[in-house]
């Protein structure tokens, strides 16, 4: 996984936190910071997200992402 921006102090990737974290891009407690701009199940269409599912599954998933990213 290629970053989207880097230079000698930063990398910046354009992609699910949930699939770096995964896939060890980047090393253990080496994150300062996490840009989340997740769906908000409003129902906005999206090309591959199901922005209107049951508040439950919704709830399940954000808690998702932000524990993996923490």
């Amino acid at each position: 996984m290629n970053p989207y921006y880097q230079n000698d102090l930063s990398k910046v990737y354009n992609m699910d936190c949930r699939d770096i974290i995964r896939d060890k891009v980047v090393k253990p407690n080496s994150v300062d910071f996490v840009f989340a701009d997740s769906p908000f199940n409003i129902g906005q269409k999206y090309d591959n997200w199901d922005d209107n599912i049951v508040q439950e599954a919704y709830f399940a998933f954000t808690l998702n992402w932000i524990y993996t990213s923490y």
